[in-house]
Protein backbone atom coordinates (compact mmCIF):
# COMPACT_ATOMS: atom_id res chain seq x y z
CA UNK A 1 0.00 0.00 0.00
CA UNK A 2 2.74 2.21 0.83
CA UNK A 3 4.08 1.89 -2.83
CA UNK A 4 0.35 2.96 -4.22
CA UNK A 5 0.22 5.94 -1.92
CA UNK A 6 3.21 7.36 -2.96
CA UNK A 7 2.03 6.72 -6.52
CA UNK A 8 -1.22 8.28 -5.69
CA UNK A 9 0.12 10.87 -4.17
CA UNK A 10 2.87 12.15 -7.09
CA UNK A 11 -0.51 12.90 -9.19
CA UNK A 12 0.28 8.60 -11.25
CA UNK A 13 -2.49 8.04 -13.78
CA UNK A 14 -4.41 4.38 -11.80
CA UNK A 15 -3.83 2.83 -15.75
CA UNK A 16 -0.26 3.87 -15.00
CA UNK A 17 -0.15 2.01 -10.98
CA UNK A 18 -1.77 -0.34 -12.42
CA UNK A 19 1.01 -1.46 -15.26
CA UNK A 20 3.47 -0.87 -12.14
CA UNK A 21 2.35 -2.69 -9.52
CA UNK A 22 1.07 -5.34 -12.52
CA UNK A 23 -2.49 -5.59 -11.05
CA UNK A 24 -5.30 -4.57 -12.90
CA UNK A 25 -7.34 -1.22 -12.41
CA UNK A 26 -9.98 -2.79 -10.48
CA UNK A 27 -7.23 -3.76 -7.51
CA UNK A 28 -5.88 -0.28 -7.90
CA UNK A 29 -9.72 1.28 -7.65
CA UNK A 30 -10.30 -0.90 -4.66
CA UNK A 31 -6.83 -0.37 -2.92
CA UNK A 32 -7.23 3.74 -3.72
CA UNK A 33 -10.79 4.02 -1.74
CA UNK A 34 -9.12 1.53 0.96
CA UNK A 35 -6.06 4.10 1.49
CA UNK A 36 -9.03 6.89 2.05
CA UNK A 37 -10.77 5.39 4.16
CA UNK A 38 -7.66 4.60 6.02
CA UNK A 39 -6.55 8.39 5.64
CA UNK A 40 -9.46 9.44 6.81
CA UNK A 41 -9.55 7.56 9.84
CA UNK A 42 -6.65 8.34 10.83
CA UNK A 43 -7.04 11.96 10.36
CA UNK A 44 -10.69 11.80 12.38
CA UNK A 45 -8.05 10.01 15.29
CA UNK A 46 -5.77 12.72 14.58
CA UNK A 47 -7.76 15.68 14.87
CA UNK A 48 -9.46 14.49 18.21
CA UNK A 49 -6.73 13.77 19.55
CA UNK A 50 -5.30 16.82 19.21
CA UNK A 51 -8.49 18.55 20.20
CA UNK A 52 -8.17 16.64 23.41
CA UNK A 53 -5.25 17.42 23.93
CA UNK A 54 -6.09 21.41 23.62
CA UNK A 55 -8.52 21.19 25.93
CA UNK A 56 -6.62 19.02 28.25
CA UNK A 57 -3.86 22.49 28.28
CA UNK A 58 -6.28 25.08 28.75
CA UNK A 59 -7.98 22.78 31.98
CA UNK A 60 -4.78 23.43 32.92
CA UNK A 61 -4.21 26.67 33.09
CA UNK A 62 -7.50 27.51 33.63
CA UNK A 63 -6.46 25.24 37.13
CA UNK A 64 -3.61 26.84 37.87
CA UNK A 65 -5.73 30.52 37.15
CA UNK A 66 -8.03 29.41 39.86
CA UNK A 67 -5.66 28.86 42.31
CA UNK A 68 -3.66 31.97 41.49
CA UNK A 69 -6.68 33.99 41.93
CA UNK A 70 -7.84 32.36 45.25
CA UNK A 71 -3.86 32.79 46.09
CA UNK A 72 -4.52 36.51 45.79
CA UNK A 73 -7.97 36.43 47.46
CA UNK A 74 -6.27 35.02 50.52
CA UNK A 75 -3.67 37.46 51.36
CA UNK A 76 -4.01 39.37 53.59
CA UNK A 77 -3.04 43.30 54.28
CA UNK A 78 -2.48 44.22 57.71
CA UNK A 79 -4.49 47.81 57.79
CA UNK A 80 -2.70 50.29 60.81
CA UNK A 81 -5.46 52.81 61.62
CA UNK A 82 -4.70 55.77 64.00
CA UNK A 83 -7.56 56.92 65.73
CA UNK A 84 -6.87 60.17 66.99
CA UNK A 85 -10.27 61.11 67.84
CA UNK A 86 -10.49 58.35 70.68
CA UNK A 87 -6.76 58.98 72.06
CA UNK A 88 -4.06 60.22 70.06
CA UNK A 89 -1.92 57.15 70.40
CA UNK A 90 -4.22 53.91 69.69
CA UNK A 91 -3.62 52.08 67.14
CA UNK A 92 -6.17 49.91 65.96
CA UNK A 93 -4.65 46.66 63.15
CA UNK A 94 -6.60 44.47 61.28
CA UNK A 95 -6.54 42.09 58.40
CA UNK A 96 -7.99 42.68 55.34
CA UNK A 97 -9.13 40.02 53.11
CA UNK A 98 -8.03 41.17 49.31
CA UNK A 99 -10.20 41.28 46.65
CA UNK A 100 -8.36 39.09 44.37
CA UNK A 101 -6.66 40.17 41.32
CA UNK A 102 -8.52 40.58 38.43
CA UNK A 103 -6.18 39.37 35.75
CA UNK A 104 -6.33 36.17 36.99
CA UNK A 105 -10.15 36.13 36.19
CA UNK A 106 -9.50 37.59 32.67
CA UNK A 107 -7.15 34.18 32.06
CA UNK A 108 -9.72 32.45 33.06
CA UNK A 109 -12.45 33.67 30.80
CA UNK A 110 -9.65 33.24 28.07
CA UNK A 111 -10.11 29.69 29.10
CA UNK A 112 -14.02 29.55 28.75
CA UNK A 113 -13.53 31.14 25.60
CA UNK A 114 -11.05 29.12 24.24
CA UNK A 115 -13.04 25.71 25.48
CA UNK A 116 -15.94 27.23 23.65
CA UNK A 117 -14.26 27.93 20.44
CA UNK A 118 -12.59 24.08 19.91
CA UNK A 119 -15.72 22.39 21.30
CA UNK A 120 -17.38 24.87 18.33
CA UNK A 121 -20.15 26.24 20.43
CA UNK A 122 -18.84 30.09 18.08
CA UNK A 123 -20.19 27.64 15.35
CA UNK A 124 -21.89 30.28 12.94
CA UNK A 125 -25.36 30.47 12.86
CA UNK A 126 -27.34 29.80 9.65
CA UNK A 127 -28.45 33.19 8.11
CA UNK A 128 -30.83 34.05 5.53
CA UNK A 129 -29.47 36.03 2.81
CA UNK A 130 -32.25 37.82 0.88
CA UNK A 131 -31.67 40.12 -2.05
CA UNK A 132 -32.72 43.37 -1.52
CA UNK A 133 -35.49 43.46 -3.98
CA UNK A 134 -36.59 39.80 -2.98
CA UNK A 135 -37.47 39.26 0.27
CA UNK A 136 -37.36 35.61 0.39
CA UNK A 137 -34.48 33.39 1.23
CA UNK A 138 -31.73 32.90 -1.27
CA UNK A 139 -32.15 29.10 -1.02
CA UNK A 140 -35.76 29.39 -1.93
CA UNK A 141 -35.25 31.27 -5.24
CA UNK A 142 -35.95 29.84 -8.43
CA UNK A 143 -33.29 29.59 -11.02
CA UNK A 144 -34.72 32.10 -13.54
CA UNK A 145 -34.62 34.65 -10.27
CA UNK A 146 -31.22 33.43 -9.50
CA UNK A 147 -30.12 34.09 -12.79
CA UNK A 148 -31.83 37.56 -13.04
CA UNK A 149 -29.95 38.71 -9.67
CA UNK A 150 -26.66 37.32 -11.11
CA UNK A 151 -26.90 39.74 -14.54
CA UNK A 152 -28.18 42.55 -12.30
CA UNK A 153 -25.17 42.16 -10.22
CA UNK A 154 -22.86 41.76 -12.90
CA UNK A 155 -24.30 44.73 -15.34
CA UNK A 156 -23.91 47.06 -11.87
CA UNK A 157 -20.55 45.47 -11.38
CA UNK A 158 -19.45 46.27 -14.98
CA UNK A 159 -21.03 49.82 -14.93
CA UNK A 160 -19.14 50.60 -11.61
CA UNK A 161 -15.71 49.71 -12.88
CA UNK A 162 -16.56 51.57 -16.46
CA UNK A 163 -16.93 54.60 -14.31
CA UNK A 164 -14.15 54.48 -12.26
CA UNK A 165 -11.78 53.38 -15.76
CA UNK A 166 -13.58 56.90 -16.65
CA UNK A 167 -12.69 58.12 -13.40
CA UNK A 168 -9.30 57.42 -13.89
CA UNK A 169 -8.88 58.34 -17.39
CA UNK A 170 -10.37 61.72 -17.52
CA UNK A 171 -9.96 62.34 -13.47
CA UNK A 172 -13.60 62.73 -13.21
CA UNK A 173 -13.87 65.50 -15.45
CA UNK A 174 -17.17 64.74 -17.96
CA UNK A 175 -16.71 68.26 -19.99
CA UNK A 176 -12.81 66.57 -21.08
CA UNK A 177 -14.70 63.79 -22.97
CA UNK A 178 -14.47 65.53 -26.32
CA UNK A 179 -14.55 63.39 -29.39
CA UNK A 180 -12.35 64.68 -32.41
CA UNK A 181 -14.13 64.98 -35.35
CA UNK A 182 -12.25 63.22 -38.29
CA UNK A 183 -10.68 65.33 -40.96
Amino acid sequence: MTALSSMYLRGMRQVDMAKELKVSVSTVERDLSKLRAQWEDASVYNFHSAKSEQLAKIDEIERAAWAAYEASRSERRKVTHFDEQVNPRTVTQRDDAGAGDAKWLDKISWCVEQRCKIMGFHAPKEVAMTHSKIERPLKELSKEELMMIAQRRKADAALAVESEVLDDIYGGDETALEVEAPE
